[in-house]
């Protein structure tokens, strides 16, 4: 088994996608507007079980630019 760090960004112009801080993606469009909340969805397009642990989640708000 191996552990990822998994982060997201969001500002007013953005959202950049982190996997063990390296940058994945930005996305301009559809950036959202009101207070995010993670959830977390495992997809298998082969339809198979899927699991995962997860070790902590931290969200931190008000930081928008």
């Amino acid at each position: 088994a191996s552990y990822q760090t998994l982060k997201f960004v969001a500002t007013t112009s953005d959202v950049k996608f982190y996997v063990d801080n390296v940058l994945k993606a930005t996305h301009t469009t559809y950036i959202p507007t009101l207070g995010m909340s993670p959830t977390f969805f495992l997809f298998d397009p082969a339809g198979g079980d899927k699991s995962a642990d997860i070790d902590w989640v931290n969200v931190y708000t008000n930081i928008r630019p």
